[in-house]
């Protein structure tokens, strides 16, 4: 929750535990910076399904947090799983955007895990696939 509101990405409304968010992301291959609204629906201490509401570069934004016990419910296993479509129109577009989602799904648990180091001071591995 607390990555919400950061440079990048703003809270439109919230109602229970259903928000919806506003993302630019910048500096796309082709694109460029490319701006997408969609909301983030969280099952408490299990999972955050998300999906696009609007954006004028994505037909498909959409995806999940899933948050998994581990070591008997010492230690929390992270995934995030996101699937991005353009409105591109050029070769490659399939694996241009694949390449960029993958590159931001990274940055994206590397951060989580910068935060929870922070807040913890426990070390987090990342698993990078």
């Amino acid at each position: 929750k607390d990555s919400r509101n950061t440079d990048r990405r703003k809270v439109l409304s919230s109602a229970g535990n259903s928000v919806v968010l506003e993302e630019i992301f910048m500096k796309l291959p082709i694109i460029g910076d490319a701006k997408c609204q969609y909301k983030e629906i969280e099952v408490p201490h299990k999972r955050i399904d998300y999906r696009i509401v609007h954006s004028k570069q994505f037909k498909r934004f959409e995806g999940k947090w899933e948050l998994c016990p581990v070591d008997g419910g010492k230690s929390t296993l992270v995934k995030l799983t996101s699937i991005v479509e353009a409105y591109l129109k050029v070769p490659f577009a399939r694996q241009l955007t694949d390449h960029n989602t993958k590159k931001d799904i990274s940055r994206r648990l590397v951060d989580i895990r910068n935060r929870v180091e922070l807040v913890d001071k426990r070390q987090i591995s990342y698993a990078g696939k």
